[in-house]
């Protein structure tokens, strides 16, 4: 099974642990907002949002989709969904 692959299959179905993956969608643009959970959960920059080295220069635009981990205390943007 490739990475690809696993990573899909955990995305869908998340294991029972203390983070998990969502999507979120980009709201405002300075500083990097990006809602949660149907914007139940607003993450960011300046709060519990970090962005991975691959998207810090990222010309963000509002309203896109981001793959992000969720864990207890942060939020991870791991990278933008195409």
């Amino acid at each position: 099974m490739s990475n690809i692959t696993k990573l899909a299959k955990t995305i869908k179905n998340p294991p029972k642990a203390k983070s998990q993956w969502t999507l979120g969608i980009v709201k405002e643009i300075s500083p990097l907002t990006i809602a949660l959970y149907g914007g139940e959960v607003m993450a960011s920059t300046s709060d519990i949002l970090k962005i991975t080295a691959s998207l810090s220069g990222y010309k963000w635009i509002g309203g896109e989709t981001v793959l992000c981990l969720v864990g207890k205390s942060k939020i991870i943007a791991v990278d933008r969904v195409v």
